[in-house]
């Protein structure tokens, strides 16, 4: 019997399948792993087989942030709660090598939208925000337009990108 998802289901197991000449573990597809593929393919990077630190490494060894989103929510989570080292030195402590963070919009038939920001601008806000935030949890929400209006962010949006 034949069901609605089978297209979609073979098409998962191709991708499962494939994951081992890559080098990518199938975790690699979790949380936002399926638009990290799409954004390190597009930009030519190589992704981090990691849980914590950098998602992705440049052609030049330097290390990434990756967001991507399927709702326009690019969220950063630091953990909580709000006890021990100061925010700022969370934010060094999990961004501190990373030289910049990258949100990717994914829409249908790929990314949609891509910006960029160095770290120290992204780290900055971040601080501001998390200061800001009665939440016991260190989390900051970003839209892709709020992201865009951080100082030294850039839109790489444009030719090429499918959506």
């Amino acid at each position: 019997m034949s069901h609605k998802y089978d297209r979609l289901a073979h098409a998962i197991e191709a991708v499962l399948t494939e994951l081992p000449p890559t080098g990518l573990a199938p975790a690699a597809l979790q949380k936002g792993g399926l638009g990290a593929v799409l954004l390190a393919r597009h930009l030519g990077h190589e992704l981090c087989n990691c849980d914590k630190g950098a998602d992705a490494r440049g052609p030049n060894g330097d290390q990434y942030e990756y967001k991507t989103s399927f709702v326009n929510r690019f969220t950063f989570n630091f953990g909580g709660p709000r006890i021990g080292p100061s925010i700022r030195h969370r934010l060094q402590r999990t961004h501190g090598s990373i030289t910049g963070v990258y949100c990717a919009a994914i829409g249908p038939g790929g990314i949609s939208r891509i910006a960029y920001c160095p770290t120290t601008a992204v780290l900055d806000d971040l601080q501001v925000r998390c200061e800001k935030s009665k939440a016991n949890t260190l989390t900051a929400v970003y839209t892709f337009e709020a992201f865009l209006r951080l100082p030294t962010s850039v839109d790489l949006s444009g030719p090429g990108l499918h959506g």
